[in-house]
Parts: structure tokens; C-alpha cells; sequence
């Protein structure tokens, strides 16, 4: 059996080295028919908009025992092994994963926090996907939490009583809400997947994130009347809780001190982003920073890291009662 070896790190980048096989006599000969070679050719046009290696785990594989035989057999395992990254590649740029966009609404105020760390872990291992992120980080945007008046840039359509909730509503509709809030929705819509990264905060958000719900989450543009819940504005898009805690796991069940965590994730969970139209995942919780060792610390970042890697594979919760209140 003829086999060839793997070539060797060049330091080119991984698309260069792809679209180098085909030009490898042996392995050209394998690629013959003209449907191989047209998938070639779509592979080579893929790679120059370089995708990272990590898509290849999730890649489809339906096409690639079509041509095993005839690889194995005549060109050895190296020539199959290459085949089946290219064909898996061909997949994954037509499933358009390299293609996600994800927002993170990062609330901490110490970049050096563990917060900061998991933040930085997201960025890292979502481009390496090849997505784009995009990090709103409140506390350096000096982002206005406070929902007031000078959040409308028009005149009022009331402006003898002030209603926050009417007024935003009808200046989303003109455009008259700051710029600051339009670009946060802006940066809304555009994602695939919003993740929420923030401490634990009296069994909630930080009140720089419950501004930011507050103002850019607003009627018109997140949600209607009606247009809420499964059919809120916002419907299609993923949103990811990542949180910590000072206390334990164990201080956050039914029987702890402090409940179950599913109790205070309802009205921001389900309250907040499944009323949006968000599909919600699991949210994201580690727990006990006040008493994690560096090395437990350490074992956190990485499960969310390896989270990460299949977050797209994920399905939502079902973001009803039971999920928070009968488990």
C-alpha cells in the first residue's frame, strides 16, 4: 500500500497548506471525476477566507464513505486523511458556522477579575471558530445605566407626564432614541448569540446591566404588544448567562441557605430574554469564587472553554415554570 507522510510545519497557516494538496500529484489523481474536482475547487475558494482548523469538529460527514474505498486503497491513509479534512472543511463553510457573529455585555469593573478571565476565554475561543465578537464592556463604556428623559433626542409625546416606557417606544419608531442606545441595538441585532458576563449581584445583575436591559431592550425594538415571549422581536437569536457566585454550589440548591439557583435566573431568564424572543441556553455558573483554590479556578475557565467548542450544537431550555420551579 503506497502512503505518503504528513508534510511537515512550515509555520503557513493551515488554509495555505489546503489549498497546496491538490496540487500534489499523487493525491491529484485521486481527485478525478469532474464532481471531485468541482468539489476542489470550492474547498480552495473556501480556504482563502481562512477558517480556523476548530470547525472541523463539527463539520458534517455524510459525503466523506463515499469516497474511502477508492482513497484508502490506491493512495494510503495519508491521502484519505486529507481528503476527509478537505471534504469536512467543503461542509463547514456551507453549514456558514465560520460566519456566526456573538455579542458579549461584559459587567465587571476589574479587567483582572475572573469575570475578565472568562470574558477573555470566550473572545479566544469563539474566533478561533471563526466567529466575529464583539464586546460591549460596560463599566469602560462608562455605559448610563439610568432610564431617563434625555434618552429621547425628539420631542415628547407626552410632555406634561412622562412615561419611559411610552416615550422609547415612540422614539425607537423615529429614531430619536441616543446614540448610545442605538448602538448597543444595533450590535443586538446583528448577533447570533448575546452572552451576559457578570458577578452575582443580590440574586441578580449588576445595576449597570439592569441599565443596559432597561434602555437598549426596549418595546419596538426587543419586544411588542403583542410580539413577546416565543413571538418576541428578538426571536432567532441565542442568549447565554455566564456568571459567578461568592457562594457554593451547595449553598444554591433546594435544600442550601440560599435555594436553588433556577429561582433567581426566572425573572432574567425567562422575565427578561425569553420575553425578548431570545432562545435561552443553559446559563453558565461557577460557583464559590470566594473559596476556589487557583487550581479550581483554573478547571472553570477551561469547562467553559470546552463548552464553547459545541455551543452551537447546543439545544435551548425549555424557558417555562417548570424548568425553574419543579426540578
Amino acid at each position: 500500500m503506497e502512503s505518503s507522510s504528513p508534510p511537515k510545519n512550515t509555520g503557513k497557516h493551515w488554509c495555505d497548506i489546503v489549498c497546496g494538496f491538490y496540487q500534489e500529484a499523487p493525491f491529484s489523481r485521486v481527485v478525478s471525476s469532474p464532481s471531485e474536482k468541482l468539489l476542489f475547487r470550492c474547498v480552495c475558494e473556501a480556504a482563502t477566507l481562512r477558517p480556523t482548523l476548530s470547525i472541523l469538529t463539527s463539520a458534517l460527514s455524510s459525503i466523506f464513505p463515499l469516497f474511502l474505498p477508492e482513497c484508502y486503497n490506491n493512495q494510503g491513509e495519508w491521502q484519505y486523511l486529507k481528503l476527509l479534512a478537505i471534504i469536512q472543511i467543503r461542509e463547514s463553510i456551507s453549514s456558514n458556522m465560520a460566519g456566526k457573529k456573538v455579542l458579549i455585555i461584559y459587567a465587571h469593573q476589574e479587567p483582572k477579575s475572573f469575570n475578565g478571565s472568562l470574558k477573555n476565554v470566550a473572545v479566544e475561543e469563539l474566533s478561533k471558530q471563526g466567529c466575529t465578537v464583539t464586546v460591549s464592556d460596560l463599566y469602560t463604556m462608562n455605559f448610563e445605566p439610568r432610564a431617563t428623559r434625555n434618552d429621547i433626542t425628539g420631542a415628547l409625546s407626552n410632555p406634561e407626564v412622562f412615561r419611559y416606557g411610552i416615550e422609547t417606544y415612540e422614539a425607537y419608531k423615529k429614531k430619536d432614541l441616543t446614540s448610545d442606545i442605538l448602538e448597543e441595538q444595533k450590535k443586538v441585532k446583528e448577533a447570533d448569540l448575546v452572552i451576559f458576563q457578570f458577578p452575582l449581584y443580590w440574586f441578580s445583575v449588576p445595576a449597570i446591566l439592569k441599565g443596559w436591559m432597561d434602555r437598549v431592550l426596549c418595546q419596538g425594538f426587543a419586544f411588542d404588544i403583542p410580539g413577546f415571549y416565543d413571538s418576541g422581536l428578538l426571536k432567532g437569536k441565542l442568549a447565554l448567562l455566564s456568571l459567578t457566585t461568592g457562594g457554593t454550589a451547595e449553598m444554591y440548591t433546594k435544600a442550601g441557605v440560599n435555594g436553588d439557583f433556577r429561582y433567581f435566573l426566572w425573572p432574567i431568564q425567562h422575565g427578561t430574554l425569553h420575553f425578548c424572543g431570545f432562545k435561552v441556553l443553559a446559563p453558565q455558573i461557577s460557583f464559590g469564587l470566594d473559596v476556589s483554590s487557583e487550581e479550581e479556578r483554573k478547571v472553570m475557565l477551561a469547562s467553559w472553554a470546552q463548552r464553547l467548542k459545541s455551543i452551537w450544537k447546543e439545544e435551548p431550555i425549555h424557558c417555562t415554570s417548570p424548568w425553574y420551579f419543579q426540578k
